[in-house]
């Protein structure tokens, strides 16, 4: 009981100082949720997540602290890739439900308060769509839709030989031969996912119309995936090999300098930027939409996605996809391996643009299983507490596991499984049981779920809902951010703004206790530091002032202090106990 007072507190006094981020440039300090379709709520009882699913646990959302979600793909699709081959961007995937179920998702999420934004694949379509099979025959408006090569000439007179030596990303050649058409086509990942030919200004039209499409319904922005596989070298030349004396088998063995981040890309995510920047001026639209690029690139192609370096003027993505936390947080993590992180994307972004922290998603182990489920609090505090905008994967609120006995065929699948509600039947995802799923549920869903963390009197949700509650407050949204290594395995850094308000957040990345003196952090000349929030394991209540000279930070510890003295201390407590009437009197 005292620490659902605690935090109720906490978040009142948080909401009452402080404003709602700017209505245009929202996106800078948003706390964004990823939402897995097929795996966050069924209500159809066939084991499979959908849009009605998702309408009704959007309170669990708001409840977390999320203003924005954005949906792994939603579209009609044969599921070859688990919807990243879609055969129809104007319909949903019946499984998920129907168009009007996804309007009424918009129309609920609004209601809410929460912005809504698509996964969009913009490199590729499913083999199965329209397009494709026009192409395939050689109808003269899709001829040119999709990547077509005649192939090398066979002395024999056969099948010609492949195009080129281009690997798939899932591994094989990236060509396939259709016979229809006496012609292969290209495919940097699937079979089942045709490149589209963006050299055709129809391919442009129809796939710039598909985002105006979504933008007039509502959807606030759009993740780009696998942006940086667009355009390929039209000259169609063999890739280097990293090694000539091995044989090219994998998608590895490549440099790819034929058929990713080539600069026709940059400029159309430059083009497709201002088209979108234009139609909201043209429509009135309030607020940005956002432009979200995804690719595994080097830094200093990452960093091309915000703007032309050449002109900054010319807008590109707001922001480009954030891995560093991802590669770098790891199980045996040290303080400069954080460091290093989270430097390499400040060091180099773009003066005046916005970072974005991620350490899981739907590609990636989760958190407690990549690292270890001790630290998934430290995680999430880093993620949360860094300047800029926040992604979390569903699940990681509660410390949700791999199942790592799931039948996958890339090794994705077992971050995948469903969403964790309850310790009943089907863990709440489902009626069905928890082995009827499309993918099995987790066996530990019977401690590991939301039901169980929210009665908890101190839990991974519970210091999480405190975590994005305090981004609400100045020093995040605005703050200086002044890092420091303490040693090996402790680091901490502090989110100030004008000498007003601040906060020293301290991470501990052993299973050993350290006794640490902080006076190197700038707390507004005051001597001491209170506990605003703590992890749920950790020997901190909130509250807890101790002296910055004299700081013993437990095992697996993170810690959110803020800065008093003798004297504010005393005046809170008188704020705490009013506060505690009004929530009784009006609660």
């Amino acid at each position: 009981m005292k620490s659902k007072i605690t935090f109720l507190l906490f978040v009142i006094f948080i909401i009452a100082i402080h404003g709602q981020d700017d209505e245009k440039e929202w996106w800078r300090t948003a706390t964004f949720y990823q939402i897995y379709p097929r795996s966050f709520m069924d209500t159809t009882g066939n084991g499979i997540g959908d849009l009605k699913g998702m309408i009704q646990r959007l309170d669990h959302l708001k409840d977390a602290g999320f203003d924005t979600f954005w949906l792994s793909p939603i579209f009609k699709s044969p599921q070859k890739d688990t919807g990243y081959d879609v055969s129809d961007y104007y319909t949903i995937e019946p499984d998920y439900g129907t168009m009007d179920d996804f309007k009424a998702l918009i129309a609920k999420a609004k209601s809410l308060g929460i912005r809504v934004m698509l996964d969009f694949i913009p490199n590729h379509t499913s083999d199965e769509h329209e397009w494709f099979i026009k192409s395939c025959a050689n109808e003269s408006e899709f001829r040119d839709y999709y990547v077509w090569h005649d192939g090398q000439p066979n002395p024999e007179g056969g099948r010609p030989f492949l195009p080129n030596n281009w690997i798939s990303v899932f591994g094989g050649p990236a060509w396939t031969w259709v016979e229809s058409r006496q012609q292969y086509y290209l495919h940097q990942f699937l079979p089942g996912q045709p490149d589209l030919n963006y050299r055709s200004d129809n391919v442009v039209k129809a796939m710039s119309d598909m985002l105006i499409y979504y933008i007039d319904m509502g959807v606030a922005g759009f993740r780009l995936d696998a942006i940086n596989h667009l355009f390929e070298d039209a000259l169609f030349r063999n890739e280097t090999q990293w090694n000539p004396e091995e044989e090219i088998e994998n998608y590895d063995d490549l440099n790819h300098e034929h058929t990713k981040d080539l600069n026709e890309t940059f400029l159309f995510v430059y083009s497709w930027r201002k088209m979108i920047d234009d139609y909201i001026v043209q429509k009135n639209i309030s607020s940005d939409i956002l432009v979200m690029t995804e690719a595994y690139a080097s830094t200093s192609d990452t960093m091309r996605y915000y703007h032309d370096p050449t002109n900054p003027n010319v807008r590109g993505a707001h922001m480009p996809f954030n891995f560093q936390l991802i590669f770098n947080f790891q199980a045996n993590a040290k303080s400069e391996d954080i460091q290093r992180g989270i430097f390499e994307w400040l060091n180099n972004m773009p003066e005046g643009e916005t970072a974005n922290w991620v350490a899981g998603s739907h590609d990636h182990s989760r958190v407690a299983s990549r690292i270890m489920p001790e630290k998934i609090h430290m995680v999430n505090t880093v993620v949360l507490t860094l300047p800029g905008s926040s992604i979390t994967y569903m699940g990681e609120e509660i410390g949700m596991h791999d199942n790592k006995d799931v039948p996958n065929w890339d090794n994705r699948n077992k971050n995948r499984t469903p969403m964790q509600w309850n310790g009943g039947v089907g863990a709440g995802f489902t009626t069905r049981n928890a082995n009827e799923t499309w993918l099995p549920i987790h066996p530990n869903y019977l401690t590991v779920n939301l039901q169980a963390e929210t009665e908890r009197p101190r839990s991974t949700y519970k210091y999480f809902q405190s975590l994005t509650a305090l981004r609400k407050t100045n020093a995040l949204r605005k703050g200086d951010f002044d890092f420091k290594i303490i040693n090996e395995d402790v680091f901490g850094y502090t989110r100030n703004y004008n000498k007003e308000e601040g906060y020293l957040i301290l991470i501990n990345l052993s299973g050993s206790s350290h006794h640490l003196d902080l006076k190197a952090f700038d707390t507004f000349g005051k001597n001491k530091l209170r506990v605003v929030t703590a992890a749920p394991n950790s020997r901190f209540d909130v509250g807890d002032i101790v002296e910055k000279e004299h700081v013993t930070v437990g095992l697996y510890d993170a810690v959110v202090f803020d800065y008093v003295s003798s004297a504010s201390s005393v005046v809170l407590s008188i704020a705490l106990f009013f506060t505690t009437i009004f929530v009784y009197l009006f609660n």
